[in-house]
């Protein structure tokens, strides 16, 4: 058994279908010392803290924190991981079962590397595929997860450095993820793990995949009833992401690049697809972009900066191939296609 005691900070929304076999697969966690599980709720509407209270009200490792309304995945995460009291914190995701031996083997690897800042399990989905090894990203900033829809065969065996983990479950170095800033609470939702584990790398540390901690995820539980709401944030935090990450003359590049893919696409889906609220969503992705250039200008100048650009593609954590295009100008075409 690890000596190194472990905190789990769990974000819930609405998530009363999936949060008891969450919590009893962390409260069954072997081989390691769990502290404490921090829930932190962002204003739920259904009986999620009433199913807490009622499974798990007698336990006194089961901590809740209410907050007064939805502040978003990235708010509460880094509002957990300050009131954790352990060196090695969990984030989770409530669609998520982990293996008993999961947070041991991560917990491992952290301890055996000084400069791992953040491990992420094999994430299986409950179906028998591969939900992800880790992520990576795309030239215009869309992160993808490797191995995603995969069948599991053996070929993720190894320990990889990767771009950023998945936050659906990883495990992060307390000191280390509270002196880079957290998760950017202005994400609220999507790429704010893709954000931080760049940063993660810039600053000089690495991420990486840990193939012996399993860990099973449902996905997307909290946003697939609201399509619009996560291609805004998802559009939006994409050019958040290039604008202050990479060096600037790419970061400004990649922004007009991604707007103008943007506005491409806002015309595609109001004249051929006849979607106007897509479309609309163009015209508030820009606006709040030349809002918030202010702020992104100062994080900017924030960011630790130990690597080159150069580097960064050497260690293929970036890939050439438009992926994030892909996907959508796919989207489109079978919208289209069930207009006909």
């Amino acid at each position: 058994m690890l000596d190194e005691e472990i905190s789990v900070v769990v974000v819930t929304y609405n998530s009363s279908s999936y949060i008891i076999p969450c919590l009893k697969s962390i409260l069954n966690s072997r081989n390691t010392a769990l502290k404490e599980v921090i829930i932190i709720d962002n204003n739920s509407a259904d009986n999620t803290l009433g199913l807490v209270k009622k499974h798990f009200g007698n336990d006194p490792r089961v901590k809740v924190v209410s907050l007064h309304r939805n502040m978003g995945f990235p708010y509460a995460c880094n509002v957990g991981v300050r009131l954790a009291r352990s060196r090695y914190v969990v984030l989770m995701n409530p669609d998520v079962v982990v293996d008993p031996y999961c947070f041991a083997r991560l917990a491992e690897f952290l301890s055996r590397n000084s400069d791992v800042v953040a491990v992420q399990p094999k994430l299986l989905h409950p179906a028998g595929y591969i939900d992800g090894v880790g992520g990576v990203m795309d030239v215009l900033g869309h992160g993808f997860h490797l191995g995603m829809y995969e069948k599991d065969t053996g070929q993720y065996e190894r320990p990889r450095e990767i771009l950023y983990a998945c936050f659906a479950c990883a495990m992060v170095k307390r000191d280390v993820y509270l002196r880079l800033g957290g998760m950017d609470p202005r994400f609220f939702l999507y790429s704010e793990d893709l954000d931080f584990g760049w940063r993660c790398w810039l600053a000089g540390y690495r991420v990486m995949y840990v193939p012996g901690a399993i860990a099973y995820h449902v996905g997307q539980h909290a946003t697939k009833k609201l399509p619009y709401h996560a291609i805004y944030f998802g559009r939006r935090n994409r050019l958040y992401t290039v604008f202050t990450n990479y060096p600037l003359f790419l970061g400004i590049i990649a922004s007009i690049i991604l707007l103008a893919l943007y506005i491409g696409l806002g015309f595609y889906s109001m004249i051929i697809v006849r979607d106007k609220v897509e479309a609309r969503l163009v015209l508030r992705i820009i606006v709040k972009f030349l809002k918030d250039l202010k702020y992104l200008v100062m994080k900017r100048k924030r960011i630790i900066r130990r690597r080159s650009f150069l580097e960064f593609i050497r260690k293929s954590l970036i890939s050439t191939q438009l992926v994030g295009l892909k996907l959508y100008l796919a989207k489109l075409y079978r919208k289209q296609l069930a207009m006909e």
